[in-house]
């Protein structure tokens, strides 16, 4: 038997030298979707529905069940996950390749605080990164573009018909 042990002693050592050549980095989706913008924003926008039912509810208005209630909440929260998490799923690889890393985690039991891309996640998907392009320039094009269909909506001016003498 211990000779077992020393015959796997150096592939020990190699899986142990190639793991700490991997680089990783971790990000908390759950965090990333709930802080960012349109994550912020979905979450206003239910809980104002909620707000809104509550007092239909307190002056007598008709209002739906409330298990086909929390089934629409939860149904709108559920596609606003989504599609957020879709937009991210954009950018966690440009993380990863400019960083340099491997592996990108989402839900390791602990993890060094330097490996958390969380919040560069969030600054990125907020600048519009996922779009593929940031809102600096896509502000820019979107008032090209609509400078360019004001020139085209405004009339030419009429030449001036010449006076007779």
């Amino acid at each position: 038997m211990p000779k077992a042990w020393l015959l796997a002693l150096p592939l020990l050592l190699w899986t142990a030298s190639a793991r700490a050549d991997d680089r990783t980095g971790y990000v908390n989706l759950p965090r990333a979707i709930n802080e960012c913008a349109d994550g912020k924003k979905a979450i206003a926008d239910l809980a104002n529905e909620n707000a809104a039912r509550e007092k239909a509810k307190a002056s007598k208005a008709p209002v739906t069940s409330d298990a086909d209630w929390n089934a629409q909440q939860q149904r709108k929260a559920q596609e606003a996950n989504d599609r957020i998490s879709a937009r991210m799923m954009r950018i966690i690889p440009k993380i990863a390749e400019a960083r340099k890393l491997t592996t990108v985690a989402a839900a390791p039991l602990y993890v060094a605080p330097r490996l958390d891309l969380t919040d560069e996640l969030i600054r990125r998907y907020d600048a519009g990164e996922w779009t593929g392009q940031d809102k600096a320039a896509a502000l820019a094009e979107a008032k090209a573009k609509v400078a360019a269909l004001e020139r085209e909506v405004k009339p030419s001016p009429k030449p001036k018909a010449p006076k007779e003498k």
